[in-house]
């Protein structure tokens, strides 16, 4: 009897550290389409719905990694949100493109962030339908043209460091206009 429970332990304690695969399944958005939260059931699918947005983001993150300033300073607002550009320093975390672009875009869309931004697996999008940034920033209502413009988070999952109990999320600001998305804000989680 002991010899057959030796076998028969073994295949009980596979199968229980067998997990369900469909679940853990990474998700991969082809171009022309984003990882977007679905709020009705409350997980990410692939949509390739709002165009607009979906190629003011490929414009951005091949911008961003040919370092292209003209074409930043042409998708974004006069002004970025970025507390981690002045943190801890200063409490004014609206900042003028210009300096931004010049001062803090190296640092912040670092080679290992345009390896994420390229790697859908790593990129989500979610809206912002209770207007936190509208509520925090009076001057995002003048960059739209819109009389309710969406405002699009984009999460980049930056991998979890050796002694990290979390990753971070990298999250990029865009507000809808008649033409496209405007980059507005760069801030990170945690």
């Amino acid at each position: 009897m002991r010899l057959y429970s030796i076998p028969c332990l073994l295949l009980l304690t596979g199968l229980a550290c067998t997990t369900n695969k469909s679940k853990d399944k990474i998700k991969y958005a082809p171009k022309g389409s984003l990882l977007l939260f679905d709020t009705a059931s409350g997980k990410y699918v692939i949509s390739s719905a709002d165009k607009k947005l979906i190629s003011t983001w490929e414009s951005f993150r091949e911008a961003i990694s040919t370092l292209d300033y003209k074409t930043f300073k042409s998708l974004s607002s006069d002004s970025i949100v970025c507390p981690n550009c002045v943190w801890p320093t200063k409490k004014e975390v609206v900042i003028a493109v210009d300096t931004f672009y010049y001062k803090y875009a190296n640092d912040l869309f670092s080679n290992s962030f345009i390896r994420l931004v390229f790697d859908s697996s790593k990129v989500r999008c979610r809206y912002d339908f209770d207007s936190v940034y509208f509520n925090a920033y009076d001057y995002l209502m003048t960059i739209s043209d819109l009389e309710k413009p969406k405002i699009a988070q984009i999460f980049i999952s930056y991998p979890i460091s050796n002694g990290d109990s979390e990753g971070t999320l990298g999250v990029l600001g865009f507000i809808e206009t008649k033409v496209g998305y405007k980059f507005f804000g760069y801030s990170t989680i945690p």
